[in-house]
């Protein structure tokens, strides 16, 4: 059930970005008592002199970290403003946090014998109450038929961390909390999935009433008809902090968690219009799980009384891409083996075909779900042939299982003889569903229209037949990665040198070759005899190789002139889509290009019969790059492998799409890039020629740099070789851990994001 969750703690909303360090409570000496912690003495309450229902509250313990319980909640602040509307008696608790432990004084109670009534006359306090003179109520959102009419379910879930600001405004989260983690995400947890367990043994029922009032004071009467309990007390709504105060009264709730939460009168308002209300306590004395806000959905009793069922429509179904059937039938006419994706293997989606979680990566998969070990399932492969509709499934264990499948026209799978099961991560499974069907949510093709991958799902049902989610399995095509007997081989890619000395002869393309696949390769040029003295262009082009596989990688191995080794520098040689037009290309000498002054090779490299380049060739790339770039408040964020077809020393061109972000970065917050697994990432020398950022008005621009101030190596320690571009957490942050961000010490300006930054081209070097 806790697939729905999302987590965006630290460690993954910052990407494991290096060394987020958290700033550490102040923490005083042992040696304080709580007779010690009294007014006048350890902390102050003091009147505003016109305006009494104006508290101040101030710590006077020098270096310890104040711990308040106030009528408006809780606060680690120094100084706290209380605005108190009304007369009466009111108690407020003092503590620090020491090395050796929380230590709290006694209550101090104070009295106001004024009204304040202009700090209720505010939207908040009259759409909970109704208003001054006046009352209103409130249910939870499930009736005695299970019935919810606002909300899918009565009872949320949410991280400790979530406030009001992050759930109605959709801002991102803070450290509420202030212990130096973000403990952000959600689970919507449906009544028609989960109402089984949901309230125990009470289950669907009318759990009783809410009722606000301000008449004379804020009074609540809270009738819980589940526990047969009734609480006449009174309320504090905080409308800075979105904060609901019960005294004498506990907030309605099913009986079945009382004993793990010990404050039921301590609210979070999560979001509050005139018809839904979502009210969150602390679980925070449960044994067997850790720390959450518990979010209790309400309708207001008039909402509630006045509902009627809305017209049953038909559920909405993954949407395929025009041509989708042409797309598929593009690589089936032929059998074609298809495999799991070793980086992104599972996702759920919803009925619709849309992704429930957004995950990008592997590594982003929380900790409920397990950690992403490939070897679990790379030895299966599912080989579909639509020529005659077979298909044979090699499970795990390496067992076939071979049979006809029917694929229809919503892009439905089944498979007469079934599927392999076999565990994916952590607890999470492959299969077919009960119908030995997968379905097609998702289809990407590369830049020539040939499809790369699809996510296929297994549904799963609710209780009344209907489709509650889907299982996806992420499908990676291999077409021209070699290894099936089935598999077509690639056409082939045609391959040459392109050269010139500065004399502009002898000029042009050397006799082509075909690049099939990975391997070995050699290309020749031959100067038919006219000696050449220097090198002005000297190039090997791979046309298209880099449109169909935006993985492949090159690298070369040796290069002669008249059949005699010549010395060349590794890190020189530029490798990539260089010249932005689909090919992938090598560049030893270009005056034009990324080599211009710093040849690979001697510019005064002579021959007079022919120049030879040896290098190899992968298809699928040697080592895979993330970027990892946040926003201010830690969204939008990006956190993108992608495909750079890095494979050593060298000097590489790539370009990374961030519209997946959901937003354009404007103050970048955090910004590196990391070559994973990188063997040499301890010793290797990392450069920054060059970044282009593209603007979600579709214009470009090259940004400024600082090379000088990069940060690189293994930074944390993972054995990834990490550019540091920006990082408030490094040296390249200058220290600064909120904006506006000091940038003087980083390799980028962030002024230049400004415009909103949706992609990236770079020029990385590795030395």
């Amino acid at each position: 059930m806790k697939k729905y969750i999302k987590l965006i703690m630290v460690s993954i909303m910052a990407m494991a970005v290096a060394a987020c360090t958290p700033d550490s409570h102040e923490l005083g000496e042992v040696d304080v008592t709580a007779e010690q912690l009294v007014n006048g003495v350890a902390f102050s309450v003091e009147q505003d002199a016109e305006d009494p229902n104006t508290i101040y509250l101030k710590n006077l313990m020098t270096g310890y970290t104040p711990l308040w319980e106030h009528p408006q909640g809780r606060s680690q602040a120094n100084e706290v403003t209380l605005k108190i509307p009304f007369k009466g008696d009111y108690t407020v608790k003092f503590g620090v946090m020491t090395r050796g432990g929380y230590v709290y004084g006694e209550p101090y109670t104070f009295t106001l014998t004024t009204d304040n009534l202009a700090y209720v006359d505010d939207p908040l306090w009259n759409t909970l109450s109704g208003g001054p003179g006046n009352e209103k109520t409130w249910v939870l959102d499930i009736n005695a038929e299970g019935v919810c009419k606002y909300f899918v379910g009565p009872l949320y879930f949410y991280g400790t961390d979530d406030t009001y600001d992050v759930v109605t405004n959709g801002n991102a989260a803070i450290d509420y909390n202030g212990d130096g983690t973000i403990d952000s995400w959600s689970w919507a947890a449906d009544w028609a999935g989960n109402g089984s367990w949901m309230f125990g043994s009470t289950g669907a029922m009318d759990y009783g009433t809410m009722t606000f009032d301000l008449k004379d004071g804020a009074h609540v009467i809270v009738e819980n008809l589940a526990s047969g309990e009734t609480f006449n007390g009174s309320y504090m709504l905080d409308v800075e902090n979105y904060t609901l105060t019960l005294s004498d009264a506990e907030l309605l709730h099913d009986p079945g968690r009382d004993a793990i939460v010990t404050k039921w009168g301590d609210c979070r308002v999560l979001s509050l219009t005139e018809n839904a209300m979502q009210l969150g306590v602390i679980r925070d004395n449960d044994p067997s799980e850790g720390p959450c806000l518990l979010v209790y959905n309400f309708i207001s009793k008039e909402y509630a009384d006045n509902w009627t069922p809305a017209a049953p429509s038909e559920p909405a179904e993954p949407e395929l891409p025009e041509g989708w059937q042409q797309t598929v039938g593009q690589i089936s006419q032929t059998a074609i083996k298809w495999t799991i994706d070793a980086n992104l293997p599972l996702d759920w989606f919803s009925p619709a075909g849309a992704s429930l979680n957004n995950w990008t990566s592997g590594t982003e998969y929380p900790d409920w779900l397990g950690v992403l070990d490939a070897s679990l399932y790379e030895g299966f492969s599912l080989t579909l042939d639509s020529a005659d509709n077979s298909y044979t499934a090699v499970g795990v264990d390496g067992v076939e299982t071979t049979g006809t499948f029917t694929l229809d026209q919503k892009g439905i799978y089944t498979f007469d003889n079934g599927l392999p099961t076999f565990a994916l991560v952590g607890w999470a499974t492959f299969a077919a569903d009960a119908d030995n069907q997968l379905r097609i949510l998702a289809i990407n093709t590369n830049k020539a229209g040939i499809i790369s991958d699809m996510w296929v799902g297994a549904k799963a049902l609710n209780e009344d037949g209907s489709i509650k989610e889907y299982m996806g399995y992420h499908l990676i095509a291999n077409v021209g990665a070699g290894g099936g007997v089935v598999e077509p081989e690639p056409a082939g890619y045609s391959t040459s040198i392109y050269f010139t000395n500065s004399g502009w002869w002898p000029s042009g393309n050397g006799e082509a070759i075909t690049v099939t696949g990975d391997g070995s390769y050699t290309c020749s040029f031959s100067a038919g005899g006219t000696a050449t003295n220097d090198v002005m262009v000297f190039c090997v082009d791979m046309v298209g190789l880099r449109q169909d596989y935006p993985l492949a990688s090159a690298k070369v191995t040796a290069i002669r002139a008249d059949g005699v080794a010549i010395d060349f520098d590794p890190a020189k040689i530029a490798y990539g889509d260089l010249e932005n037009n689909g090919n992938l290309r090598i560049e030893i000498a270009n005056t034009w290009g990324l080599t211009a002054g710093n040849y690979a090779i001697a510019e005064s490299t002579s021959f007079s019969d022919t120049i030879e380049v040896d290098f190899e060739v992968s298809f699928e790339g040697a080592y895979k790059g993330q970027v990892m770039l946040t926003n201010d408040g830690w969204w939008p964020g990006y956190s993108g492998v992608d495909n750079v077809g890095m494979s050593g020393p060298g000097i590489y061109k790539f370009y990374t799409d961030m519209t997946s972000a959901g937003a354009a970065i404007s103050v970048p917050m955090i910004f590196c890039f990391d070559l994973l697994a990188y063997p040499d990432a301890t010793t290797a020398v990392a450069g920054v020629r060059s970044i282009k950022a593209t603007y979600e008005d579709e214009t470009s621009a090259e940004l400024t740099i600082k090379p000088e101030n990069l940060n690189y190596g293994d930074l944390e320690q993972k054995g990834n070789l990490r550019w540091d571009f920006f990082n408030i957490y490094s040296p390249t942050g200058n220290g600064v851990t909120s904006a506006p961000y000091d940038y003087s010490l980083s390799v980028i300006d962030g002024a230049e994001f400004a415009a909103g930054v949706v992609g990236l081209e770079f020029v990385l070097t590795i030395e």
